[in-house]
């Protein structure tokens, strides 16, 4: 299989967004694979054919990606088909590649350390939930005519007018502040509000409108991103949230298969205190009666 290497996404123009490739020197004919472009609202898919198959070919513009929301990244991915044999790959193999600018190696390594702090000290597990922001709108709600949709109750894009709304989520560790507990007061209803903060690092990339989903079933709308970056690219992001109310239609949508009984809902390093890697192991089953004789916690 050949392979694709120094993939770029780049584009000063609101219309197009233009990606380069190359290919490994190999011995095989580069006119025995088809190309295909795939492209996604976020790094782990799911990814959608847009283009192909192409032949011989190190250039493609991409005239649908929709520049114009300053929120939305566009992610792709070049995919090889072997015409005789089916073959295929993509790449790159891991995430997306996008227009971001790269990490250095000083920023790297920044990340790298905060990447350890939130998953074995400060972080909780939590899904993000990429909201969609492109592709065919939700027959169901969608309105052509009046370009709006009809309800914000709608089974099928869960709010979000486009079909299926959200992108598979992705599992990472993110620190939410407590929230102060608040009634707002109408004369339809009585809404239960809560805003706060929360922080992660550079990976998954937050914007407006996502949602993240706590293993507790609480789940946060993102209403602002900011980011700490270094040469243009990010290393860390600090959240502001808010909680959506129980009984809204988000909480609809459906959650990825998790074994509840064994899935570790704390940072385990903060109390096992593993000092080698025997200890570590030996302390992945947490003892939670020894921490309640420890703590005095009561049954």
């Amino acid at each position: 299989m050949i392979e694709v290497s120094n993939i770029r996404v780049r584009s000063f123009d609101l219309d197009r967004m233009d990606l380069w490739w190359e290919f490994h020197t190999t011995s095989e004919d580069l006119l025995d694979y088809d190309i295909y472009i795939l492209r996604s609202g976020s790094p782990l898919g799911p990814y959608d054919q847009i283009c192909g198959p192409l032949l011989d070919v190190g250039h493609f513009s991409d005239i649908q990606g929709g520049l114009l929301n300053s929120w939305r990244h566009l992610y792709y991915r070049i995919k090889l088909v072997h015409r005789q044999t089916g073959a295929s790959q993509e790449f790159p193999d891991n995430n997306g590649a996008t227009s971001e600018a790269p990490l250095p190696l000083d920023a790297m390594e920044a990340a790298r350390i905060e990447e350890v702090l939130f998953r074995e000290h400060i972080g909780r597990p939590a899904w993000l939930f990429k909201k969609r922001s492109f592709g065919p709108r939700c027959p169901h709600c969608w309105d052509e005519r009046m370009q709006r949709a009809t309800t914000r109750k709608c089974q099928a894009c869960y709010g979000g007018t486009f079909i299926h709304g959200y992108m598979a989520p992705i599992r990472f560790y993110v620190q939410i502040d407590p929230a102060p507990k608040s009634d707002q007061v109408s004369s339809v209803e009585e809404m239960q509000e809560q805003h706060t903060a929360g922080r992660c690092i550079f990976f998954p990339p937050l914007d407006p409108d996502d949602l993240i989903v706590e293993l507790e079933n609480l789940r946060w709308r993102v209403t602002a991103v900011t980011a700490t970056r270094r040469l243009r690219s990010p290393i860390h992001q600090e959240l502001e949230l808010r909680m959506i109310p129980k009984g809204h239609i988000e909480y609809a949508i459906p959650m990825p298969n998790v074994d509840l009984e064994n899935f570790p809902a704390y940072p385990e390093r903060e109390f096992t205190n593993p000092q080698n890697l025997t200890t570590a192991v030996a302390g992945q089953q947490l003892d939670m009666q020894t921490l309640k004789d420890v703590y005095r916690w009561k049954s």
